[in-house]
């Protein structure tokens, strides 16, 4: 069999995750997934039914990086936070310059 690759851990979650899940977006509340609830940076709400009634509340709990157990500090950017947007570590491409084929050195900064 082969071996298990990428994120095998198990999410925390500080919330019901069976509730109605919403994220605010461009002054519109929109339904999310538990993962994405629990690293989007911005406005969240909790909608739960309680005795036939629903009850909506806002929710200021730890914002983690998508898929990972790593806490993030709160800037809110109104975006899902991910991993690699903390360790800024993609790669920025320069306009290429094709000659004969080949690229030139200096491709990535």
């Amino acid at each position: 069999m082969a071996e298990k690759r990428g994120w095998t851990g198990k999410s925390i979650y500080d919330f019901n995750p069976s509730a109605c899940l919403e994220v605010l977006i461009n002054e519109k509340w929109f339904r999310v997934t538990c993962e994405d609830f629990r690293s989007f940076d911005g406005s969240r709400r909790i909608t739960q039914r309680v005795n036939e009634e629903r009850i909506c509340s806002e929710y200021n709990g730890i914002v983690y990086f998508h898929r990972t157990n790593e806490q993030a500090t709160p800037t809110n950017s109104n975006a899902v936070l991910y991993i690699s947007d903390k360790k800024n570590n993609t790669q920025k491409l320069k306009n290429r310059d094709m000659k004969r084929g080949k690229l030139e050195e200096d491709y990535y900064i």
